[in-house]
């Protein structure tokens, strides 16, 4: 017969039921979906903790926001979604091609955005926001595009309201 400290039950029974959640999650199995994730993905899944509800419903709409005008080369409108420092840096790090020469912000964006067109449009009407994860004025979305690869884009609080901190997803690490 084996004896437990009061309590101690519970807690190995919560640990474990947290632990096939996020093992469910990982594998797909509330959705149907199989992701593959390896070592080198941790950072990102992760970061910070859970988006509470009104920082994932912000982002959220951020994000499809940010999408839908990207979709529509808006670049106007897409740097007013950037954060400070990315609408800064923006037409120095792409400023210098040939087919976006630009200045600003949103005429270096709205080349961008052109130049993949197809793709964000694509990506506009399949995006699927996974999982949000905050670390005090940080963020980072795990979404996928109609296919079982997941993709991360970072997000910045600044004067109270979220802002994109990356021009395009990247691939996980």
């Amino acid at each position: 017969m084996t004896l437990l400290a009061c309590g101690s039950g519970d807690a190995n029974v919560a640990k474990s039921s947290s632990k096939q959640r996020y093992m469910n999650w990982l594998e797909g199995s509330n959705t149907g979906k199989t992701w593959h994730f390896d070592g080198d993905d941790e950072p990102l899944l992760n970061f910070g903790h859970a988006a509470y509800s009104r920082e994932r419903e912000a982002i959220t709409t951020l994000v499809k926001n940010y999408y839908s005008v990207a979709a529509n080369s808006n670049g106007s409108r897409g740097c007013r979604l950037f954060s400070a420092l990315l609408s800064e840096r923006l037409p120095e790090e792409y400023g210098h091609i040939a087919q976006l020469r630009g200045s600003g912000c949103s005429t270096v964006l709205s080349k961008l955005f052109r130049s993949r067109r197809r793709r964000l449009r694509a990506q506009s009407k399949s995006l699927e926001i996974e999982r949000i994860r905050v670390e005090n004025d940080q963020g980072v979305i795990l979404l996928r595009f109609g296919t079982a690869v997941v993709r991360h884009l970072s997000v910045l609080r600044e004067r109270g309201a979220w802002t994109i901190n990356m021009v395009f997803d990247a691939q996980m690490p």
